[in-house]
C-alpha cells in the first residue's frame, strides 16, 4: 500500500486498476461488480454485469450479499463513495473487496441507456 492510499484514502485503500478488472474477469474469476451510485444514474450509464447497489443500502450488505468470500468490485462516480463503501464492507469482515474507483474514468464499453 502506498503512502497515499494509507494518510488519503485509508488503511482499507484496495484499489483495482480497469484493466486489472478486465483481467481477473477474462480468467473467469466470480466477481460481483456493484455500482454504487444513485439508481438513476446506473439507469443512465453503467458498466456491462454491473448491479445497481446505492451507496444508501449498504446498511442492509450482510442481508442481501451474505458471502464474505466473495469477490466485490465497487465503483461511483468519482471514486469517493465506492471506497466508503469498501471500509464498511472490509470493517464487517468481508475478505476479497476492490474499489474499481471512479465510472468517469473507465476506458471500456458502457451500457448507455
Amino acid at each position: 500500500m502506498s503512502f497515499f492510499e494509507f494518510f488519503v484514502k485509508g488503511p482499507y485503500a484496495n484499489d483495482l486498476s480497469p484493466k486489472d478488472y478486465v483481467q481477473k474477469v477474462e480468467d473467469g474469476e466470480s466477481i460481483i461488480l456493484l455500482d454504487v451510485r444513485s439508481y438513476e444514474a446506473y439507469l443512465n450509464s453503467h458498466i456491462p454485469e454491473a448491479v445497481s447497489y446505492p451507496f444508501q443500502s449498504f446498511n442492509n450488505i450482510e442481508n442481501d450479499y451474505p458471502d464474505r468470500y466473495q469477490t466485490y468490485v465497487l465503483y461511483c462516480d468519482e471514486g469517493v463513495l465506492s471506497y466508503r463503501a469498501l471500509e464498511i464492507m472490509k470493517k464487517i469482515g468481508y475478505l476479497h473487496v476492490y474499489d474499481l474507483g471512479s465510472y468517469q474514468t473507465w476506458p471500456y464499453e458502457k451500457v448507455e441507456q
